[in-house]
């Protein structure tokens, strides 16, 4: 398996220098989709999770991004990256790209949703890997590795186990995913206990409401309509990367 970087964010500040409206999105159909019939032949994966209407701090950002080195970043964590998996059997090359998503002014994104379905989809495509740049983050190369990193570690693992379908799985997935980028767990040891005792009876589950607030907490259930199971904000998956390191 090798990981090479594919340059998008040039790609997406260049639709959105068209101004906004029907030329806008067909300049965005154009780039991210190229006359694609099928979710495989699509030509820029990554630039579907973008907001194609998306307003002026998109551009700044991208602008941002490009000036401080993103896409020559990615280029070097992925080196790092082939290094650290270079003993995996597989003659795959995996194609990375960065995409800004807009969940800071934009209506085309709902954060939580767009965030379980890059950690979760559906079905996995096994040339890709999007590397999200949220819009509400700082331009910070720090973050940029950090979302790379877990990008590329939660990649191996579905390469390795396939879609996870259970809590335990998205845990395992999710746990060695944030342990690949060095995350270190932040909530307090009796918290930790606390959120193992209310998860461990729904390890099997497999429902979308459960496993939803099971990870990312009672506020973000609460958001998308689903029932609360008493936990904090991300109890799930920093228990997920406390299982991980144990």
């Amino acid at each position: 398996m090798k990981f090479v970087a594919e340059p998008m964010l040039n790609i997406l500040l260049e639709v959105y220098r068209v101004p906004p409206g029907k030329e806008r999105f067909e300049a965005y159909i154009n780039a991210t989709i190229a006359g694609a019939t099928r979710a495989s032949d699509v030509a820029c994966p990554p630039l579907v999770m973008a907001n194609p209407m998306a307003k002026g701090h998109a551009n700044q950002q991208l602008e941002i991004w490009l000036e401080v080195g993103a896409e020559e970043a990615l280029v070097r964590i992925l080196e790092e990256a082939n290094q650290r998996f270079s003993s995996l059997e597989s003659e795959t090359l995996v194609h990375v790209g960065l995409t800004l998503v807009d969940d800071l002014k934009g209506g085309w994104t709902d954060s939580i949703l767009t965030d379980w379905g890059l950690r979760f989809p559906e079905k996995i495509n096994p040339k890709w890997v999007c590397v999200p740049l949220w819009t509400k983050y700082p331009q910070t190369l720090e973050i940029l590795r950090t979302n790379a990193q877990m990008a590329i570690g939660r990649f191996v693992w579905q390469a390795q186990h396939g879609t996870a379908q259970t809590l335990r799985e998205m845990l395992a997935q999710e746990g060695d995913a944030q342990a690949f980028a060095g995350e270190k767990v932040g909530m307090p040891r009796e918290d930790l206990a606390y959120t193992q005792a209310v998860l461990e009876p729904l390890l099997e589950c497999t429902d979308k409401p459960t496993l939803l607030a099971a990870l990312y907490g009672d506020d973000a259930a609460k958001h998308v309509g689903y029932p609360p199971l008493g936990l904090s904000n991300d109890a799930g998956l920093e228990l997920a990367l406390a299982r991980s390191l144990s």
